[in-house]
């Protein structure tokens, strides 16, 4: 059980401090797991989802992915709250990979998944982020975003893949001078206009990890400087825009 109390007047805000980010050429061991079509199939049968045997032992964990990238950002210091950000589930859905990747990072943080939202995830997670910071019982926090380019059914509705299996993980940490500021919007993105600042849009071959890919990338040559990362998704009609001042490099 984790409790918490009512957002109070803390000046304590996150801001970015370190990421890594990999794309992953190869199939994960739990795209194969024998047991794996049988359960998508009993899954899609009530609403008459239609297999693709042709892709199944193809496709990443999500778990797997992240778990190399929070490795790489272990520095030894506890993490008070870990978020996964997804777009569409993972290759084996029903894993609990959000508590998984909690067990996998320094101090056993809390940890939950953020999805259902489209590309807009991370966003609000990064709100979300925002708050437990403000409350005064977040001073260290892993996001971790994920997508792999396999779907083993038919979807209902024409769903945007990604071009390859991609992962993100982003330590944020309390900062009294840098923050991050999210606002999100129904509707098309609004007109930006942020002086001095670099302004970063996500590709379409990486609907979900592409933007924050970019961010991750130009993490060391952007230091001081204020980023802006705008994003709109038409398949849940929502724009976000993150504002994220970096601190200097240490």
């Amino acid at each position: 059980m984790f409790s918490t109390k009512p957002t109070t007047a803390n000046p304590t805000r996150l801001t970015l401090v370190r990421a890594a980010y990999r794309a992953f050429d190869e199939h994960s061991p739990l795209a194969t797991e024998p047991t794996l079509p049988g359960y998508l199939a009993d899954m899609g049968r009530p609403f008459g989802i239609r297999m693709r045997p042709d892709l199944f032992g193809a496709g990443h964990s999500h778990g797997e992915m992240a778990a190399l990238l929070i490795e790489e950002l272990d520095d030894g210091k506890p993490v008070d709250v870990l978020v996964l950000a997804q777009r569409m589930h993972d290759v084996r859905p029903g894993r609990a990979t959000a508590t998984f990747l909690g067990s996998r990072a320094p101090g056993a943080p809390l940890a939950f998944a953020v999805c259902d939202q489209g590309s807009a995830s991370p966003f609000t997670a990064l709100r979300m982020l925002d708050a437990y910071a403000r409350s005064g019982v977040c001073a260290r926090a892993l996001l971790v975003i994920a997508e792999q380019a396999t779907l083993h059914y038919e979807p209902i509705t024409p769903t945007r893949l990604p071009d390859r299996h991609t992962a993100v993980a982003l330590l944020l940490e309390s900062s009294a001078t840098a923050r991050i500021t999210v606002r999100q919007y129904v509707g098309d993105i609004p007109s930006i206009v942020e002086d001095d600042a670099v302004l970063l849009r996500g590709e379409p071959g990486l609907p979900l990890t592409g933007l924050w890919w970019e961010l991750a990338a130009g993490l060391d040559k952007w230091a001081g400087r204020r980023v802006v990362l705008a994003d709109y998704d038409p398949d849940v009609d929502l724009s976000s825009v993150a504002t994220i001042d970096l601190r200097e490099g240490d």
